[in-house]
């Protein structure tokens, strides 16, 4: 098969109904959509009929339904595919422009829009920096060739946090952003804006620090002597003064307690890897 249309689904049943009858018109072929079902409760698995469809026994998050559609496509033997959201937020007229991407050459495609929101932008900032560089890291409207559809070995983060670790384990593949559209509207989006945003911001640093086990281990070791150091002051001035300076004492702490966390994570994350 040249290529597959992968769609994660939860209770969209009337927006998926809507995307699967509109097919003939972005000249795709049913058979070439597989949805996957995370457990809806509102009949949405009754309207893949006609697609491929997978349901999962319960709602094993986002993360879980990218990782079986990846899988689920890789077995159809597709060359190429096509990920977007169900909800009606994702404009399907764009893509043929992701797969002409792939077929050029790209090994990815990455949705570029026009952020204004100055969250999002911080956000996609640290992503940058920590991740890799893209200009809209967490759209999830992308497209993927088959040597990409491979690449990601272990399974995703169960949330929104998906991309973050796609957009790691694909850093080093060619990336071709492609210029599309969002319709945002009441029902695109589940998530409260806030807690997203922390979950976007753990997914970044998360990622970052299990997927660089020496980085996190230099940056533990550097807490823990900015920790003995400032121990050591405090006692210093404690022994000239006998006073207790609070300040130095309690940031000593933090910095152990931080320390302790990075180096058990670097060590558990080196010994996973391997």
């Amino acid at each position: 098969m040249d290529y597959m249309v992968i769609l994660p689904t939860l209770n969209e049943r009337k927006a998926l109904a809507r995307c699967l009858t509109s097919s003939s018109r972005w000249g795709l072929l049913l058979e070439r959509i597989l949805a996957v079902d995370g457990s809806s409760t509102n009949d949405t698995a009754k309207e893949e009929t006609g697609a491929f469809g997978v349901r999962h026994p319960r709602n094993m998050g986002y993360g879980a339904a990218v990782k079986t559609l990846m899988r689920a496509a890789l077995a159809a033997d597709a060359q190429y595919a096509v990920l977007l959201d169900a909800d009606g937020q994702h404009d399907p007229t764009d893509i043929p422009k992701f797969l002409q991407a792939l077929k050029s050459g790209a090994d990815q495609t990455a949705s570029r829009i026009q952020r204004r929101r100055l969250g999002y932008k911080a956000l996609a900032l640290l992503h940058r920096i920590l991740i890799a560089k893209l200009s809209d890291p967490f759209n999830g409207y992308r497209a993927f060739s088959r040597k990409a559809l491979e690449t990601p070995e272990q399974d995703f983060d169960p949330s929104y946090g998906v991309e973050t670790e796609i957009n790691y384990q694909l850093r080093k593949t060619k990336t071709a952003e492609i210029s599309t559209t969002v319709k945002y509207h009441e029902a695109s989006s589940k998530a409260n804006p806030l807690l997203q945003g922390l979950n976007l911001l753990w997914s970044i640093v998360w990622t970052a620090l299990t997927k660089r086990p020496a980085l996190t281990l230099t940056l533990g070791a550097t807490s823990l002597a900015t920790s003995i150091t400032l121990f050591i002051y405090a006692l210093t001035i404690f022994n000239a003064t006998r006073y207790i300076r609070l300040t130095y004492t309690t940031l000593a702490i933090l910095l152990e307690i931080v320390a302790t966390l990075l180096i058990a994570i670097a060590i558990t994350s080196a010994t996973t890897r391997k």
